[in-house]
Order: structure tokens, then sequence, then C-alpha cells
């Protein structure tokens, strides 16, 4: 189930500066590791320049971005879309013929998320083209604000980051959740990602989990 987000709040919190620098530290450690991290934050906390600041430090050769807003969530496929815009001709050559046809129709708003073949030649095109850019170098995928990914997003990046452990390819994510509120990030990140729950007075909670999602 989704988690009702909240707005978000203009602004930076007090309590992210000198209270949340553990939380930082952590989080470029594991990072630097090999891991991935979840950071998860209340109403308060400015989540977005915590994880920056987290993955400024790491020396990885690429970087994928996504940060969808409140009104993307409805706009089916709309992050992944984001988050492959930085496709090149020279990459999309890498693929298949089928493949390349599934993130085409992805990128140009051609792909059908409530077919199921569409769906499913969205995850292995998406999965086929990250195991080529991480074939090149260490890959991260940065997604921000997570509590507005769409479904069929959320779908293809599940799939994939559970084949993460095969690649040399790290998450990092933050998401607004309510106090003890259930993440939509914790399926969306590869397993053995440490997460990082915050709160506004800078109290820490951290939880590294390891169970398998099938």
């Amino acid at each position: 189930m989704r988690v009702t987000p909240h707005a978000r709040r203009p602004g930076r919190s007090a309590a992210a500066g000198r209270d949340h620098a553990w939380a930082v530290r952590v989080a470029r450690s594991w990072l630097a590791g090999g891991g991935s991290v979840l950071l998860l934050g209340s109403p308060g906390v400015d989540r977005s320049s915590l994880l920056e600041a987290a993955v400024h430090a790491g020396e990885h050769r690429r970087i994928l971005r996504c940060t969808p807003g409140p009104d993307e969530v409805e706009l089916p496929l709309c992050g992944l879309a984001r988050l492959l815009s930085a496709l090149g001709d020279d990459e999309l050559e890498a693929l298949t013929a089928a493949h390349r046809r599934a993130l085409v129709a992805l990128l140009y708003g051609g792909a059908d998320p409530d077919s199921i073949g569409a769906l499913a030649a969205l995850r292995l095109a998406a999965l086929r083209w990250f195991q080529t850019l991480a074939a090149s170098g260490p890959l991260l995928l940065v997604l921000d604000e997570v509590q507005w990914l769409d479904d069929a997003s959320a779908d293809v990046l599940w799939f994939v980051s559970r084949r993460f452990d095969r690649l040399r390819i790290q998450m990092a994510a933050a998401e607004q959740v309510a106090h003890d509120g259930q993440p939509l990030g914790r399926q969306l990140c590869p397993p053995g990602t440490l997460e990082i729950r915050l709160d506004p007075l800078g109290r820490p909670n951290v939880t590294h989990y390891v169970r398998r999602r099938r």
C-alpha cells in the first residue's frame, strides 16, 4: 500500500544540519563500501539535502537521477523515463532491436504500462541497459522523493534492483514517510540496503535489512 505523502515544507530544517550529520557520515560510508542506502524522513526533515550530501563524496563513474513530483505520481513510467533520459544513441545501439523498441516507446510515450507483455519487455530492456552501463564502470541510481514515483516505474525498478548483486550498481534513495510508515522505497532498493530513518529531532534509527523480496 502506498503511504499517503504529506505536503513538503519549504526551507531547510534546523535538525537537518548538525543533528543529522551522523546520517550523512553513515550513508557515505555505506555507499563507499559498495552498498545501497535509503533515507526515510518525516515532514520537516530536508531529505534531499542529506541525500545529496551523502552522494556528493562518492566516486562513481556515472550517476543517474530521478526526482519525481506530486503531479507525476499518476503518469505511468514517468519516473523511469526521467531516470533513463540520459540514454545516448550509442548506448541504444548496444541493445537488441526488441529492447531498443521497448525503451524508445518508454522515452517517447508509446509504451502501454497496462499491457503485461509491454511491461515485461520494459523490465528486460531496462535491465539490459543498466547491465550495459555498469559494464563500463560503477553506476549509482539516485532517487529522491520516492513517495511520488508512479507504480509502473516502481515495478520496473523493483525487478531490476533484485539483480544488482550481480552488477556494479548501487542505489541511494530518499522518501518522505509518516512516523512508523511503510516506505515504497523498501521495495525498490536491492537486498542489503541500509535503511536510515530520520525525524525532526535528529534521533538516529538505522536498520540493515537483508531480506530478499521476490
